[in-house]
């Protein structure tokens, strides 16, 4: 979660991926028995509302991560509390390009250890 230029693609494209073994133009991947979407794009960068992003996603996936402006972030809780479990990662709190990777890793370890 950030502002308009805070990094958020930045850390999921260049950082997280790679750490979750894709690509940067891959968005999908299977971790243990988890099906996992990576969505670097807020919904409004794709001009759509976040009920439309999630609505293609929400049933066929088991972890969701993507990209969200604050003003974003009530949508997606309401639309995905009663399905997920949601957990929030606010990047302006990752200071250092060291804090993106120490974080990316724990992302990675986390679905690891969800999805065995």
């Amino acid at each position: 979660i950030g502002k308009h230029h805070s990094g958020k693609s930045h850390f999921i494209m260049e950082i997280l991926k790679p750490k979750l073994g894709l690509e940067k133009n891959q968005r999908t991947t299977k971790i243990g028995n988890c099906s996992i979407i990576v969505l670097s794009q807020t919904p409004k960068e794709r001009n759509k509302n976040v009920k439309e992003v999630l609505e293609n996603y929400y049933e066929k996936k088991n972890i969701i991560i993507m990209a969200l402006r604050p003003e974003e972030v009530a949508n997606a809780e309401n639309f995905l509390k009663d399905r997920f479990e949601i957990r929030k990662i606010y990047i302006e709190s990752l200071k250092t390009e060291e804090d993106k990777e120490k974080k990316a890793i724990f992302i990675h370890k986390e679905i690891q250890q969800l999805c065995k």
